[in-house]
């Protein structure tokens, strides 16, 4: 008597079991695979970082920013070196490693330049003269340590120019030290120029060195009625209360004589901190550029008839990071 075959159905099914169970095998498989894979590659990452943090010139250059951001030797609100001064005069020097290099990082971070090759097209290209407002323009960029004033032509009127090597030859090589990031033109020709993170100079109009003001001055200079300079400055902190006690860069705004002489220092921060606007405590959970004011404005007390807060000594500022403008009123210390 021939044997019984098993029926088709009991063969379909131990073939699709078994090839359910190789499936299963083949991408558990992969799975291993891949995940030895990216051990490999994290543990090979990290070897190349800590490679990186001792070698690299980009991480040297930004241990070197700290010597740029502290006060000018002999400054008596300051020290030089890497560490900058807080109001109680104690050095910074709990900051640890990662913090320092955390903050250093920040203020060597440029901003994004050009990524695409610039047009042929030069000088001015398109001029409406009856919608354009007529005038002398005064330039400046990225591409030196100068200020142009220009014409409605794109004819070149004056050109004031002052390397950094000439004023503070100590300054490590920057980016920021390639450059005049903001310029402010007195009608006697003078000029000032802020050399982004390094300090602030005036020239007169033909380009000789009147004063340098040495301090981590950064995006906004402008001057009163009375002569007065006004120029955004920043440190590296600490307050236990705010961003969990981490390192941060406070921004002040300094006040200066017409002879480039400190006449007071204001704290935005403080002033944030001493109204009501922001509660910073809670809000900046972060350290580092936690507010990055980027312009500011003196008011003459012109418009003081429509507001108390327009009276003449109080500063507009502008604070990217929280969306917000505000004014400060320098005699209380706060933002009204």
């Amino acid at each position: 008597m021939a044997p019984r075959s098993k029926p088709p159905v009991m063969f379909w099914m131990k073939n699709r079991a078994r090839s359910i169970i190789l499936a299963i095998m083949k991408r558990v498989s992969i799975l291993i695979i891949a995940v030895l894979v990216v051990i490999a590659a994290a543990a090979t990452i990290i070897q190349q970082f800590g490679s990186l943090e001792r070698e690299s010139p980009e991480v040297d250059r930004a241990l070197e920013l700290l010597t740029i951001l502290g006060s000018a030797p002999g400054d008596e609100m300051g020290t030089s070196g890497r560490w900058s001064v807080p109001e109680n005069g104690k050095p910074l020097t709990q900051l640890t490693e990662a913090e320092r290099r955390k903050l250093e990082s920040l203020g060597a971070l440029p901003y994004v330049q050009g990524s695409t090759k610039a047009p042929s097209d030069i000088n001015v290209t398109i001029f409406d003269a009856d919608r354009a407002y007529e005038g002398i323009n005064l330039y400046n960029s990225g591409h030196g340590p100068e200020a142009l004033a220009v014409d409605m032509d794109g004819n070149v009127l004056h050109r004031w120019r002052y390397p950094i090597d000439d004023i503070w030859p100590d300054v490590p090589e920057t980016p920021h030290g390639t450059f005049w990031r903001r310029v402010y033109w007195y009608p006697s020709g003078d000029i000032l120029a802020i050399f982004e993170g390094i300090g602030l100079i005036k020239l007169d109009r033909e380009s000789n060195l009147l004063w340098s003001y040495r301090r981590a001055c950064h995006h906004a200079v402008t001057v009163d009625a009375d002569g007065r300079i006004f120029v955004l400055t920043r440190e590296i902190t600490r307050v236990p209360e705010i961003a969990d006690g981490q390192p941060i860069l406070e921004d002040w705004f300094d006040i200066l004589s017409p002879e480039g002489k400190l006449i007071s220092r204001h704290s935005v921060m403080e002033a944030i901190v001493n109204s009501d606007v922001l509660d910073l405590h809670t809000v900046a959970r972060t350290g580092g550029d936690i507010l990055h004011t980027n312009s500011l404005h003196p008011f003459d007390g012109s418009l003081e008839r429509m507001s108390p807060a327009y009276k003449r000594g109080n500063v507009l500022v502008s604070i990217l990071n929280f969306d917000l403008v505000g004014i400060i009123d320098p005699s209380v210390a706060k933002m009204i």
